[in-house]
């Protein structure tokens, strides 16, 4: 695939792109680096370890033309450049392709996809399964294959912007767990971001497998042939008209009564209940954790006794302490629509202060606001975007407060709050405009909670970390 003695481009100095030129280095070839930032002392330490090169984005052209290989990091948008330099692209997935020797399970989607992996990864090691978990969360993908001897499986969180322009990447199981419109100013439209999604499961074959939410499938089919073997999920049980779509051959797994049961050759069989399940995230991620570990070949009936030692990263609608009975919670992780309206139905009727804010990401969030109207008391809006943010909210009659600062948000919400209120972080927005990263965001959100704990310290404790158990 590629070359010997080729000079290897990487473009991006981040993680991906560190582990990019190390893996490429190590065989033998020439790595030549381009980034658009000033390197910082280990980075230049490492770029000399590599014996590699360093130029700067400004010379863009030129270092296109003086490399046989490109290898952008995740999230780059080579758009403008990849009809004139496509026969020199090549792409992180389809390199792992090429090296990986153990099965692969995928994960993508809208939402969910860090708490399925994570979930997922635990519980088939606590089956005793030895799985190497990485990709977009963790281990960089290219990282994992120098560990792969000791293992059985790779479980990998892929983005859609790691899956675009793929050419041999085929999990053995692939899960596409949502959609919702997001990253439009990187693709250009909804169409082409559900069409990159959809590149999970365009080069699998009849002997592998697709875990697909039920309602995408039509929109799938439309878009790609599926090739593989296809299992649905659904929250609820089909209908009558909906179950005659799908073959008996088929599984369907979704939620009854308070249990997980899967539909195959016209029987139901009932998986596993879900108040045997930790209330650490929705009732939909496990869901597709259960299906997953079914598909798997693991006996779900009788999950591990670890599972009640299963957890999930932090700030995803994370309660982070109760202060005069305030109620604090850490959605930042929330970085779309879908989400945040799942965190407001998820802490139910009682009385919300919603902190909203970040970048869009090109996604109109006025029907965001309006789906609020009567369903939060209040919206704090922060941020690049808070003016519209605002304008929004007075248009559907939502007291709204606009601040230019996360600081000053949370200041106004907690200046306003009763007892039994619950003050809410879930912005629906990425963290760009004011912070490195939405773990940045969360810790921001923390550190506000906690000086106000000390400000305030009569009637207080600090929550566990917890999430609610909803269906979506």
């Amino acid at each position: 695939m590629i070359p010997t003695g080729a000079v290897i481009g990487i473009w991006g100095f981040g993680i991906t792109g560190k582990a990019n030129a190390q893996f490429f280095h190590a065989r033998g070839h020439r790595v030549s680096v381009l980034d658009s930032k000033d390197l910082t002392p280990e980075e230049q330490q490492l770029i000399t370890h590599l014996h590699a090169s360093y130029t700067h984005q400004k010379d863009v052209t030129a270092w296109f033309e003086s490399v046989d290989v490109i290898i952008p990091s995740a999230g780059i948008d080579i758009r403008a450049y990849y009809e004139q330099y496509k026969h020199k692209f090549v792409f992180e997935l389809d390199i792992f392709a090429q090296h990986a020797q153990l099965p692969i399970t995928a994960i993508s989607g809208s939402l969910g996809k860090t708490t399925v992996t994570t979930l997922l990864s635990q519980l088939m090691s606590a089956y005793k399964s030895r799985v190497l978990t990485g990709g977009n969360i963790g281990v960089a993908t290219l990282d994992l294959i120098a560990q792969q001897e000791q293992y059985e499986r790779f479980i990998l969180e892929v983005s859609d912007v790691q899956l675009k322009y793929t050419h041999m990447f085929a999990p053995d199981l692939a899960i596409l767990t949502t959609f919702t419109p997001n990253h439009l100013v990187w693709h250009g439209s909804v169409e082409e971001y559900f069409r990159a999604k959809c590149q999970l499961f365009v080069h699998q074959k009849s002997a592998q497998q697709a875990l697909i939410p039920f309602e995408l499938a039509p929109s799938i089919r439309a878009t790609i042939t599926l090739q593989s073997h296809v299992s649905y999920f659904h929250p609820q049980p089909l209908t009558p008209e909906q179950a005659a779509l799908v073959a008996p051959s088929e599984r369907v797994f979704f939620i009854q009564d308070a249990h997980i049961c899967m539909l195959h050759n016209n029987k139901t069989e009932y998986l596993a209940s879900l108040d045997d399940l930790p209330a650490i995230t929705f009732a939909y991620n496990w869901l597709i954790v259960v299906s997953a570990l079914y598909l798997h070949g693991f006996n779900v009936q009788e999950l591990p006794q670890a599972i009640d030692h299963v957890h999930i990263p932090e700030h995803r609608l994370q309660k982070i302490a109760c202060i005069n009975s305030i109620e604090f919670y850490d959605d930042s992780k929330s970085t779309v629509s879908a989400s945040t309206l799942a965190a407001v139905a998820a802490l139910g009727e009682r009385k919300i202060r919603l902190l909203l804010g970040g970048l869009s990401k090109g996604i109109n969030r006025e029907p965001l606001v309006a789906a609020l109207a009567g369903k939060v008391a209040a919206i704090y809006c922060f941020g690049a975007e808070h003016e519209e943010l605002f304008s929004f909210c007075t248009q559907y009659t939502i007291p709204a407060h606009a601040h230019e600062t996360l600081e000053l948000a949370f200041q106004s919400a907690t200046r306003e709050a009763q007892p039994h209120d619950i003050i809410l972080l879930s912005p629906a927005g990425s963290s760009f405009d004011l912070f490195l990263d939405y773990k940045a965001r969360g810790k921001c959100f923390q550190a506000l909670v906690f000086a106000y704990r000390a400000a305030h310290t009569h009637s207080t404790h600090i929550a566990q970390p917890q999430q609610a158990d909803i269906i979506i």
